[in-house]
């Protein structure tokens, strides 16, 4: 999210004031959580939304994105728990 730049000469010792229109490109939505058990490294999982100020792009979060962010840490927790080496054998 960098400010339109804009650039022109100027004589030695003077510098010229340039005007430059435009708006921002947007603005970004951020939705997170940090996940924590004992013994184990914390975890952030998080989703980024841009809205760019287009028809049908929606501003931020709905509680389906908030469900699906919820849907995402369990699985990778779940991943995770399984892959750390804590196996049980039957035979």
């Amino acid at each position: 999210m960098t400010p339109p730049r804009a650039r022109t000469w100027g004589r030695i010792g003077q510098t010229p004031v340039v005007r430059v229109r435009g708006r921002g490109s947007g603005r970004v939505s951020m939705a997170g959580m940090a996940c924590y058990k004992p013994g184990e490294r914390s975890r952030l999982i998080y989703a980024i939304r841009e809205y760019r100020g287009r028809k049908d792009e929606p501003k931020g979060f709905g509680w389906r994105d908030f469900r699906n962010l919820i849907v995402r840490a369990r699985i990778q927790w779940a991943d995770r728990s399984c892959s750390s080496g804590t196996t049980s054998a039957s035979t």
